[in-house]
């Protein structure tokens, strides 16, 4: 495709991934307590995710494709920055869409647990049938795959490489001279807020709501180039 198409096409797919990113956290937000509700007893968020139905499994799932909208995202920005930089080479380009298609194999390693195991156990959980030691198990299970999936690879890995290409991709557009700089600069000032959401694995607190609105304005950032380029 020539660099006009290109750009409107990448500009979509910025727009959606940063639309689709928001919108399913919202709602998980208001149905299930998010990412609050991870903070809680291990039978109270089965008991809320069995009582949330398929409805809640639903918005999961699709809270789980806005990280696989990340690698077409992550290939189409490298092609228009690229074009951009009129044959002058940005050396660490290809490292950015790396970490970029990390960051989306990481986000959906980590996320699609919900879809998947979590209904599985939170069935078991609230089965009246189930004996208090298939409970304790099923916790036992949960809480295994949480640490592992969830805060191992998909917020600790998950977070550090999203933020790693953020960061990159907010210096390549400077240098491309694609986006504003002090534009471009906010990716990269939130993206070290998506970063230092891995402190609050290490005790400090404010790491949690850091990341939190790092994350959003992270969103709504994509969004804004998305248009840049469109017009």
């Amino acid at each position: 495709m020539n660099d006009s198409t290109l750009r409107i096409v990448t500009g979509v797919f910025l727009i959606v991934s940063g639309l689709w990113l928001i919108v399913p956290f919202e709602l998980l937000r208001r149905s299930f307590e998010y990412p609050d509700i991870l903070r809680k007893p291990t039978g109270e968020i089965l008991r809320k995710y069995h009582a949330g139905g398929n409805r809640l499994t639903i918005l999961w799932l699709f809270f789980a494709l806005s990280a696989v909208l990340i690698f077409p995202t992550a290939l189409l920005l490298h092609e228009v920055i690229a074009n951009a930089s009129r044959g002058r080479a940005i050396p660490y380009l290809g490292i950015a869409t790396l970490f970029g298609i990390l960051a989306g194999i990481f986000n959906l390693l980590g996320l699609i647990r919900w879809v998947f195991l979590v209904p599985l156990l939170a069935a078991k959980y609230v089965d009246p049938n189930s004996s208090q030691a298939t409970r304790d198990a099923t916790e036992t299970v949960f809480e295994a795959f949480h640490t592992y999936l969830g805060v191992t690879v998909g917020e600790f890995l998950g977070f550090s490489t999203l933020s790693i290409w953020g960061a990159l991709v907010g210096f390549a557009l400077m240098d491309a001279a694609l986006l504003n700089p002090i534009l471009a600069l906010v990716g990269v000032i939130l993206s070290i807020g998506i970063f230092l959401g891995n402190l609050e694995f290490a005790g400090w607190k404010p790491a949690g709501a850091i990341v939190a609105i790092s994350s959003g304005l992270f969103a709504v950032w994509l969004i804004v180039i998305g248009t840049v380029l469109l017009f």
